[in-house]
């Protein structure tokens, strides 16, 4: 039973609260307190007593300053055992303080000390046991044992004092001995939570695989294990106390100087309570270490602290130099593809002009048969006159003039086919009517010869900034594919529309549409539906490159109620 008593079940922690007041509680009990109580007390005790107890308590505090001191050291060196034993010492004095006031007032007592003499003793127990919250409520049973040690005693004797007022008084110390165990087990249970969260902290501090370094007057003053470690330091005295400079190269990435840079982050961190940044440190052999800091102000008893976590970015540094040299190869890769498809673009195109030649060459026979019979009737007449010399200046002048009419139309409709083979690097401003214009000349005669209606709607009139030739090419190769559906389904009263509202252009027919399935294939490469006509599939698909890719504009196909439709949008 005696030993469950004394087992106290205390944690290191706790100790540390007594061995912080062991000055203030030594010099209160062991000083003060019996001080007072002598001098009230000493005309009523023997002499010889007082002696003993005035070297009994100078002992009691020698032993108590003494007994803390190797305490607090064992503490240090975390020696279990010989903690246990010297803390076991320690209550030993403070229990025999506890009962040594008490003994001598119990004395006086005896020796007729009068009532106002005893009140004031009385008092002297009452402050010492209100005191003792401050020095042994962090071990609350501790605190009781202390607290009846005193209390009780003292309390028996105001009743043994006698009287109604006495009676009063010891009703009140009892009701106050209820009140300060109350209090003190209030104090011990926030004390314990006070505890807790520092263990919590120092738990996380001390196992973080993060570095946590705290930093007064720009120096490191305390640090956690994993600093030493991503630093390649043996002990906290290599760091502590250290300036940051000392752990940084001269210069940053950026060319920056170090110091520089770094009182913009502290004023930063310190302005606004909280910074991030990455930062270029060095280890103890030299090598670079980069690092992603987190800085937060915060305030330690009274001080300003810059509370630091430092994260080894060193793998993410050595990836994005990796990623950034991966993407330069690849803007490279892309650039030599990119140039090999625009060949490729050139290579398509022309093949696509050289399919249009074909078309070309029809369009000029049409345009050409009827001037070129026109001038072989005019010089069959004139040769036919002369013969019968019937040949008039007049005459001979009319149709010299009405073949050099045929011969100047000709020469117009071969400028015409020129210039649309012609290749502009260069946009130019033109009326997009009178783009649309041009193309319709080109095909007008190989539509009226196939009986196919040509219907125009012109809204407005408005000036673009492209490539004037590359449009005409597109317009005239939709057209075409046009004109080829409706001779190929053989429709009745085959029509083409052609309409230009601002910057749209739209051609449709009335061929019948194209079939859904293909509908959204039709601008592929090498996809062709011209299959009587060998085909080469790259008129729509080199049309959409003109108009998307170097005119950026929009070709878009539908269909609508008699056929299709083509939509350019520049």
């Amino acid at each position: 039973m005696l030993k469950n008593l004394l087992s106290f079940n205390y944690q290191i922690k706790n100790l540390q609260f007594i061995i912080n007041g062991r000055y203030f509680s030594g010099v209160s009990a062991n000083g003060l307190a019996p001080g007072v109580i002598l001098y009230l007390s000493y005309p009523y005790i023997d002499t010889w007593i007082l002696l003993v107890s005035i070297l009994v308590h100078i002992a009691f505090l020698l032993t108590r300053l003494y007994l803390s001191s190797k305490l607090q050291h064992f503490m240090n060196l975390m020696l279990y055992d010989k903690i246990e034993l010297y803390f076991n010492l320690l209550l030993v004095i403070v229990f025999s303080t506890g009962l040594l006031n008490p003994f001598l007032i119990w004395l006086a007592l005896i020796g007729g000390i009068p009532p106002l003499n005893f009140v004031m003793l009385s008092i002297v127990i009452v402050t010492l046991s209100a005191g003792s919250i401050a020095t042994t409520v962090s071990i609350f049973k501790v605190y009781v044992i202390f607290i009846l040690l005193s209390m009780i005693p003292l309390i028996s004797m105001v009743l043994s004092y006698g009287g109604e007022i006495f009676y009063i008084y010891g009703a009140i110390l009892t009701l106050f001995t209820l009140v300060i165990l109350k209090a003190g087990h209030r104090q011990h249970l926030t004390l314990e939570e006070i505890s807790s969260f520092k263990e919590t902290f120092e738990s996380i501090y001390q196992k973080s695989h993060d570095t946590i370094v705290l930093m007064k007057n720009n120096r490191i003053y305390d640090c956690n294990p994993a600093t030493l470690e991503m630093f390649q330091y043996e002990s906290k005295a290599d760091l502590i106390n250290a300036h940051l400079l000392e752990y940084m190269p001269m210069y940053q990435k950026d060319g920056s100087l170090s110091f520089k840079k770094l009182l913009q982050r502290l004023k930063e961190t310190d302005k606004d309570g909280y910074s991030s940044f990455e930062w270029l440190f060095k280890s103890k052999d030299g090598s670079p270490l980069w690092c992603e800091i987190v800085l937060t102000k915060i305030i330690i008893d009274g001080e300003t602290i810059l509370h630091g976590v430092y994260r080894n970015i060193n793998e993410r540094k050595e990836l994005q130099k990796k990623q950034e040299m991966f993407q330069v190869i690849l803007k490279q890769q892309v650039a030599k593809e990119v140039s090999k498809n625009r060949e490729k673009d050139k290579a398509l195109m022309q093949q696509s002009r050289l399919a249009q030649m074909g078309e070309m060459i029809s369009m000029i026979a049409h345009q050409w048969r009827q001037p070129l019979s026109a001038i072989s009737a005019a010089s069959g007449a004139i040769s036919f006159k002369a013969k019968r010399e019937r040949l008039s200046d007049d005459l001979a002048i009319e149709l010299s003039e009405k073949i050099s009419q045929y011969v100047q139309h000709l020469s117009t409709t071969i400028e015409d086919f020129r210039n649309f083979f012609k290749e502009k690097k260069i946009k130019e401003r033109a009326s997009l009517v009178q783009l649309v214009k041009e193309s319709l000349n080109i095909v007008t005669h190989s539509l009226e010869s196939k009986q196919i209606t040509l219907i125009t709607v012109f809204s407005n009139e408005v000036e673009i900034e492209t490539y004037t030739n590359e449009v005409k090419q597109v317009l005239l190769n939709i057209i075409k594919n046009a004109e080829d559906v409706l001779i190929t389904r053989n429709i009745d009263n085959p029509t083409i529309k052609v309409r230009v509202d601002a910057r749209d252009v739209s051609i449709s027919d009335n061929g019948g549409g194209i079939d859904s399935s293909i509908l959204e294939k039709i601008f592929e490469p090498y996809f062709s539906t011209k299959t009587e006509k060998d085909g080469t599939g790259l008129g729509l698909y080199m049309s959409k490159t003109i108009i998307e890719q170097h005119c950026h504009g929009k070709l878009t196909v539908k269909n609508i109620e008699s056929g299709a439709q083509f939509t350019i949008e520049l």
